[in-house]
C-alpha cells in the first residue's frame, strides 16, 4: 500500500515513523515515560523490538507505539496507540496493562518443496501488552514486558516456482496473519520531574 500526498507516495513505513516524531514533538515536558527496548517474536524467533510513550505517569493514559520485529526472510513492523493503565507496584516500580491496536506491515517467506516464495502485505493490527518499570535513577529506569501481537485480514498465498522444469504451485503455503507472543526488555525514561 502507498499513501499518495499531491505528488510525492509515501510509505507505510515511513507514516509510521512520521506520526511517532509528531507524537513525540507534541508531549509536554511533564507528560510521562518514554520506553525503547528490545527483545523477540516468538513467531518465528524474530528479533526486534519497540518504541512507546506513555502520555501520563498513572492511572489510565495513551500510549502511542512503533513495534518492529524481522530476520532476512520475515518481519512485522507496525504502530498504533494502546490505552494503558499503571499502578504503582511499590516505591520504586510501577505495573501497567495495555490493550490497543494500529497498522501492520507483515512480510513472509517460506520454502516448501524446493520452492521459496515471499509475500507482502499492510493489514489491521491489535495488541495486548503486560509489564513492569522499575526506578533505576531519578527519571531513568527499565522495564520489561509480553506483548501479545495479532495481525487481521492478511490470509493465506500461494508459492509457485519451478521444480525440475515443470512449474508447480504450492496452495497456502504463506501466512499472511500472525498471532504469538513478544518478549522485550529496555529502558524508560520519565518526563514527569
Amino acid at each position: 500500500m502507498i499513501l499518495r500526498v499531491t505528488r510525492y507516495s509515501i510509505s507505510p513505513r515511513l507514516s509510521l515513523l512520521a506520526a511517532m516524531v509528531i507524537l513525540l514533538a507534541s508531549v509536554p515536558a511533564s507528560a510521562g515515560t518514554f520506553r525503547v527496548g528490545g527483545g523477540m517474536f516468538f513467531n518465528k524467533n524474530e528479533p526486534g523490538g519497540g518504541v512507546s510513550v506513555d502520555l501520563g505517569k498513572e492511572g489510565m493514559m495513551l500510549s502511542p507505539f512503533v513495534d518492529y520485529y524481522g530476520d532476512s526472510g520475515s518481519r512485522v513492523f507496525g504502530g498504533g496507540l494502546n490505552l494503558v493503565v499503571k499502578r504503582s507496584g511499590g516505591e520504586q516500580s510501577r505495573l501497567y496493562l495495555g490493550v490497543g491496536g494500529g497498522i501492520a506491515s507483515v512480510r513472509a517467506e517460506e520454502s516448501s518443496a524446493g520452492i521459496t516464495g515471499s509475500a507482502s502485505k499492510t493489514q489491521a493490527m491489535a495488541d495486548l501488552e503486560l509489564g513492569v518499570e522499575f526506578d533505576l535513577h531519578e527519571t531513568v529506569g527499565g522495564f520489561v514486558q509480553v506483548k501479545w501481537l495479532g495481525t487481521f485480514g492478511g490470509g493465506r498465498v500461494d508459492i509457485t516456482g519451478s521444480v525440475e522444469g515443470r512449474t508447480v504451485t504450492i496452495p497456502d503455503a504463506i501466512n499472511l496473519e500472525l498471532r504469538n507472543f513478544a518478549a522485550t526488555a529496555g529502558i524508560t525514561i520519565g518526563f514527569w520531574r
